[in-house]
């Protein structure tokens, strides 16, 4: 897949953000009657960054598809970014290799605008409703030697976005919560997973655990405005992107119910913590701090 490279020669500002926002077109986006839902969050998150560039062109973006590839090349964020018709699922869910090419683009951009002159940050914003099903996949530990790499250095920003679904909730429950009476649903050898989770000193379960306050949830309310909640407990999405990589201070994995209010909420989230960065770096007129 080939990212367009932003045009050194071209730029109004003396800053750039660049932000490519990977979104999941996969079936299952289509089973769990979420296309309209996800158009929306994606849609907000770019209004938000447009408020924020106010026509100074500094916050650039590229729109990507796991199916449908690079569908806005990149340039500066405005309405043209925006999704609707041409938002069609089918297919898996390519989650490895569409973050790995994507945070491979965007550290090296940030390395060759830097070697102009030209400070950069970076944000991945990534919507998924599902784990890694591909049958190219470049596997977890190659997004993890990048994605570790990128999430220490300050300029980089990570978000991944997951949208629950009874299938990954119950696919993962078993890791993610105590084992209850067999009446409910869990058997022994769900409670024998959980209680080698608990054994294992250093199990994934724990480092996950350990990383819950970078997390947001999204839930819905009465009101149907939705209501942001710190995790207490991981969820599925927080095993899959802490295996992908993704900690520490520099990411944040927001979760969201497949309403349109919720999806939106955490995709305006992510935007908002991008424009926060952005402008918090506009009095030092020649480097990002």
């Amino acid at each position: 897949m080939s990212f367009s490279p932003i045009n050194i020669d071209t730029l109004n500002s003396d800053k750039v953000v660049l932000c490519v926002f990977l979104v999941d077109d996969s079936c299952s986006i289509g089973e769990f009657k979420n296309v309209g839902n996800v158009v929306n969050g994606y849609n907000s998150a770019i209004e938000v960054l447009m408020d924020a560039d106010g026509g100074r062109g500094k916050y650039f973006g590229t729109t990507v598809l796991f199916n449908g590839g690079v569908v806005r090349n990149t340039g500066v964020i405005d309405k043209s970014m925006k999704l609707g018709g041409d938002f069609q699922v089918g297919g898996g869910t390519p989650l490895y290799r569409r973050n790995f090419e994507a945070l491979k683009f965007l550290d090296g951009e940030a390395q060759r605008l830097g070697k102009a002159g030209v400070p950069c940050r970076t944000a991945l914003v990534g919507l998924t409703d599902g784990e890694d099903y591909d049958e190219n996949s470049v596997g977890v530990q190659k997004v993890a030697s990048i994605a570790r790499i990128m999430a220490s250095n300050p300029i980089h920003q990570i978000f991944a976005v997951g949208v629950l679904n009874d299938r990954l909730t119950m696919k993962y429950r078993s890791l993610i919560e105590p084992p209850r009476a067999e009446s409910n649903g869990f058997s022994a050898l769900e409670g024998g997973l959980w209680n080698s989770f608990c054994i294992l000193g250093k199990s994934l379960l724990q480092k996950v655990f350990q990383k819950v306050q970078y997390n947001t949830n999204f839930q819905s309310s009465s009101s149907q405005a939705p209501v942001e909640e710190a995790t207490k407990f991981p969820t599925a999405y927080h095993v899959i992107f802490h295996e992908m990589g993704f900690t520490g201070p520099q990411v944040q994995i927001l979760t969201a119910e497949s309403t349109s209010q919720s999806i939106a909420a955490a995709m305006m989230a992510a935007s908002q913590s991008i424009a926060r960065t952005g402008q918090s770096a506009r009095q030092s007129t020649t480097s990002f701090d």
